[in-house]
């Protein structure tokens, strides 16, 4: 699935993936300027739920405002690379305000602000056992976790940083 320019408001799932859920051996790419705003899971990626097996590229793409109980805005338990863009204001009941990472993945967040998000543990990013988290370029400031671990990562996995900032969680 290709998709450019395209605009997710108001999309609701009661399982996974609020706006998308990539399953099985899917293939997302979104790199031109995507908006997911305001979609909820009732389970795992408020916007976008990344399937084992599947692998998800996005760039340059805005998350707000976005809910589910893991991931706010983006739950992996397959490949996603995230490349630029915002992902603000999104809230995950549980983990990951901003995106929770799953046993066994290797994403990475470059380059994209982090912001404003909020869970009960990992209030921007939950990364679970057996992940291996990577983030060059990215600025983590003000998330909150409500259950006071993890205020911008949560990391119970393996996490490779270089010009990080983390301010203000």
């Amino acid at each position: 699935l290709t998709i450019q320019d395209v605009t997710f408001i108001n999309n609701r799932a009661t399982g996974s993936g609020g706006a998308i859920a990539l399953t099985s051996t899917g293939v997302l790419n979104d790199t031109a300027g995507g908006i997911y705003d305001t979609n909820i899971s009732g389970n795992c990626g408020g916007a976008i739920y990344v399937t084992l097996g599947a692998n998800a590229t996005v760039g340059q793409t805005n998350f707000s405002r976005n809910e589910a109980v893991n991931g706010g805005a983006i739950c992996a338990d397959g490949a996603i690379t995230i490349n630029g863009g915002v992902i603000s204001g999104n809230v995950a009941s549980s983990n990951g305000g901003a995106a929770y990472i799953n046993s066994g993945t290797e994403p990475s967040i470059n380059g994209t602000t982090v912001s404003s998000n909020r869970a009960a543990n990992g209030g921007g990013v939950y990364i679970n056992d057996g992940a291996t988290f990577r983030t060059t370029g990215t600025t983590y400031s003000t998330n909150q976790a409500d259950g006071g671990a993890g205020g911008a990562i949560l990391a119970r996995g393996d996490i490779t940083t270089w010009n990080v900032t983390i301010s203000s969680n």
